[in-house]
C-alpha cells in the first residue's frame, strides 16, 4: 500500500505537523509515502523522484532525528484541484514505478497520524476482494482506501478543476 498526500503549496505548515505526527508514531515505510503538492510555480515542478523526507520540512524541523531510510516520492505540480490534485497525478503517473501499487491509502495534508494508524497501513484489515473503495460515511474529506483499478476507471476526470462549493458538495454527497 502507498500512503498519499495531497497537499498544496500554499499548506505547508500543515503538510510538516502531519509528516511530523508520522515520525512521531515511529512509521517506518516512507519508501510508501507519495506526497503531492499543488499550485508549484513551473520552475519547481517535477514528475515522481526521490527525495529525503527532511527536504519537506522547510518550515521548522522534526522535532527527533530521522529513521532511516527517510526517503519518500514527492511529486510537485503547477496543478491544483483541491482534494483531487493527487488523485489526478496517480492516474497520469500510474505506470511509474515510484507510484504504481494495487492499494493507496488516500489522505490530506491536514491529517495528523495517532499510533492506530501503523496497523491499519500494515495490515488493511479492512480490505476484501468485494470492494474497492473503502472509506467512512460522508463528510469523510475525500479520504479513502482504494485499489489500483479504481485509477485505471476514473481516468484523468480529475483534470477537470472544480470550484470549493463543487467540491464541498461531493465530500458532503449533496446534489
Amino acid at each position: 500500500m502507498k500512503l498519499v498526500i495531497n497537499s498544496h503549496k500554499a499548506y505547508e505548515k500543515p503538510l510538516t505537523v502531519g509528516l511530523q505526527s508520522l515520525i512521531d508514531i515511529k512509521f517506518t515505510k516512507w519508501s510508501d509515502v507519495i506526497v503531492v503538492i499543488g499550485g508549484c510555480d513551473e520552475e519547481e515542478s517535477h514528475g515522481p523522484k526521490k527525495v529525503k523526507l527532511m527536504h519537506i520540512f522547510s518550515v521548522e524541523k522534526p522535532s527527533v532525528e530521522l529513521p532511516l531510510p527517510n526517503e519518500i516520492v514527492l511529486i510537485k505540480t503547477p496543478f491544483e484541484n483541491l482534494d483531487f490534485t493527487a488523485k489526478q497525478m496517480l492516474y497520469e503517473n500510474l505506470d511509474n514505478e515510484l507510484i504504481s501499487a494495487e492499494l493507496y491509502f488516500y489522505t490530506l495534508d491536514t491529517v495528523t497520524f495517532e499510533k492506530e494508524f501503523l496497523d491499519c497501513f500494515e495490515n488493511h484489515p479492512f480490505v476484501d476482494e468485494h470492494h474497492d473503495i473503502y472509506t467512512v460515511a460522508r463528510p469523510n474529506s475525500n479520504m479513502s482506501v482504494f485499489k489500483k483499478n479504481v485509477i485505471e476507471k476514473y481516468k484523468d476526470n480529475y483534470k477537470n478543476q472544480i470550484t470549493k462549493k463543487a467540491g464541498a458538495r461531493l465530500e458532503w454527497g449533496a446534489k
